[in-house]
């Protein structure tokens, strides 16, 4: 059972840590070719196939189809991305609460 001083303690663990849907839709739309979104929100295997495909799309241009594509999906996906990110997050910190109480 968590108490209150518990939650303020995880609540301010996280504070600083959390990812923000408007960050992440601001990187999208100036560096999202690039995959900054996605590294953002610690998404880091596929942020390195945008950006693969995306410096492979100058030399072989039909690719930048897969990219607008992958643009727009994206558009869709990162609040839940972003969601997914904050609650293992919180799931982490509730963690390392148990197990510092477990220890005591």
């Amino acid at each position: 059972m968590m108490t209150i001083e518990n939650e303020i303690l995880i609540e301010q663990k996280i504070s600083n840590s959390k990812k923000s849907k408007g960050v992440a839709y601001l990187l999208l739309f100036i560096l999202g070719g690039i995959g900054a979104h996605r590294f953002y929100l610690e998404a880091i295997p596929s942020a390195l196939v945008l950006l693969a495909v995306t410096i492979c799309s100058f030399v072989f241009t039909p690719l930048l189809i897969i990219t607008g594509i992958w643009f727009f999906v994206d558009l869709f996906l990162i609040p839940s991305i972003t969601d997914k990110y904050n609650n293992k997050l919180l799931l982490d910190a509730r963690m390392d609460i148990l197990r510092l109480r477990n220890e005591k």
